[in-house]
């Protein structure tokens, strides 16, 4: 942790490593002015800022698993948190949560005893080893290991919904081009095909007591769950079917 002091700003860094890290402050106290001890109110909200937007990483990167690397937390407080006394009470914290902790973040912090509050600025870095296309694939090809590499790189708000692991991304088909050294989002995929267009298919028709099948061509290629049109192969008729696995469709009534 650093911390730097200035006629304007306080600007407390944390590095953390690792996912889930527990946040460790050691407290520069012979460095900060004597209205900025321990106790003051500028140590009591950077240490507050800075534990939940540690915890808020550490949550994300539990539900989304991958290989996090080092993390920086920047806590910046306005001139004015120099003034007020400190707090006798737990500070109480407002903010948006739940989004993906990264980039600028502002938070609303308030004390009861005595009563003040104020909006502190943070800056969350965070850097993650991610899978990106080695060059570019074409709409609906087929992703496969050949086709990406690892690379370590920060993240920005926008890499939100970057995929992890390779388990979520290989025998995807990508629904659109994707530029090389791209990383790969869900929105970009698609489900594997389980029918191709002009394949032999199975089809089902029936309820819980009564099941009929017969043979049929699929005029359209599709994935598990996608309503696709079908030819009959006995009476030529063509019909709507919705892909229930591979090679086999259901057919409506």
């Amino acid at each position: 942790m650093y911390i730097s002091v200035n006629s304007k700003t306080y600007i407390l860094r944390f590095r953390i490593n690792g996912s889930g890290s527990s946040l460790l402050a050691l407290l520069l106290l012979l460095t900060l002015p004597p209205q900025s001890r321990a106790d003051s109110a500028p140590q009591q909200i950077q240490a507050r800022i800075a534990s939940a937007l540690a915890d808020e990483v550490s949550r994300w990167q539990q539900q989304h698993p991958g290989q996090w690397r080092q993390h920086t937390i920047e806590v910046s407080l306005p001139s004015g948190a120099t003034a007020l006394s400190p707090c006798l009470r737990p500070l109480l914290l407002e903010g948006e949560t739940g989004r993906f902790p990264v980039g600028r973040q502002h938070r609303r912090v308030s004390c009861t005893d005595p009563a003040w509050s104020l909006t502190v600025r943070a800056e969350v870095r965070l850097a993650a080893r991610i899978p990106v296309t080695r060059s570019k694939i074409m709409a609906g090809t087929l992703v496969t290991r050949e086709l990406l590499r690892w690379q370590e790189r920060a993240l920005s708000t926008a890499d939100g919904d970057v995929m992890m692991s390779l388990d979520n991304i290989l025998g995807q088909r990508a629904r659109r081009g994707i530029r090389a050294g791209s990383p790969l989002k869900a929105h970009q995929l698609l489900p594997p095909l389980m029918v191709e267009r002009g394949q032999q298919v199975v089809m089902v028709a029936g309820d819980d007591q009564f099941t009929a099948t017969t043979l049929g061509v699929a005029l359209e290629a599709g994935s598990r769950g996608e309503v696709i049109r079908v030819k009959n192969s006995r009476t030529g008729k063509i019909v709507s079917a919705r892909i229930t696995e591979r090679g086999k469709v259901a057919t409506f009534f």
